[in-house]
């Protein structure tokens, strides 16, 4: 399983190892971290996604100080996100690729941001867990993406590079 940690007031200077302890005294086990990335992968005996992405955000400011939105994937979500390949065919010499973890679902009838005209950020594809999409680094900040993002489906979502993801699954292997 992979816990995607949500942006919050961390500490720069937090060892991975401080993560680790706390998600192994929760009862995880296999627990390791995803170099640089604020990306925790472990193994648990339940299934329970929602009940165990509240046991671990809860555990955060008790254990560590701060506040942070938890976000987990099964390793068969990540291996299925990467085998869709939703950038296929298109061009990463100045473009970033980007993947946006939403913790529940959109609501019926929720409509996907527009980019701005030349904003440089478009939807590659989107699903009930998760935004795809580009920026284009010589015309726009990934920022600009995520505030949309955002504003659309509020605060519990968390955004991850293609190759953060890729990372992730080959630490699942």
């Amino acid at each position: 399983m992979a816990l995607l940690r949500g942006i919050g007031p961390i500490n720069p200077k937090m060892r991975n190892a401080r993560f680790t302890e706390v998600l192994t005294d929760l009862g995880l086990d296999v627990v390791g971290t995803v170099a640089g990335t604020g990306n925790v992968v472990f193994d648990s005996a339940s299934r329970a996604l929602r009940s165990l992405e509240q046991r671990i955000e809860d555990a955060w400011p008790e254990r560590l100080g701060f506040r942070s939105i938890t976000i987990l994937r099964t390793r068969a979500q990540i291996m299925d996100l990467l085998e869709a390949d939703p950038f296929a065919g298109l061009d990463d010499a100045a473009s970033r690729f980007q993947v946006t973890f939403l913790r529940r679902p959109p609501a019926r009838g929720q409509v996907l941001p527009e980019p701005v005209a030349d904003s440089g950020w478009q939807i590659v594809s989107a699903d009930d867990r998760h935004v795809c999409w580009t920026i284009d680094t010589t015309r726009s900040t990934t920022p600009d993406g995520m505030r949309a993002l955002e504003r659309a489906f509020g605060e519990a979502i968390t955004t991850r590079t293609w190759r953060t993801v890729a990372g992730i699954a080959k630490k699942l292997d």
